[in-house]
């Protein structure tokens, strides 16, 4: 989900959305760790965007 999302949105959108729910109730903070990106999700979308493959 987090890959689609944020090659969607782009980066400065995902993080905005991220910053939200961080300071939302506890459902919503949870929400915003599971958003958070690993280097390996991090390594796929910069490949889709610069059409590395």
């Amino acid at each position: 989900m987090g890959v689609t999302l944020f090659f969607d949105m782009g980066a400065a959108a995902y993080t905005a959305k991220i910053e939200q729910f961080a300071a939302g109730d506890e459902v919503q903070q949870l929400l915003a760790k599971s958003m958070t990106l690993d280097p390996v999700s991090q390594w796929l979308v910069d490949g889709l965007r610069s059409g590395s493959w």
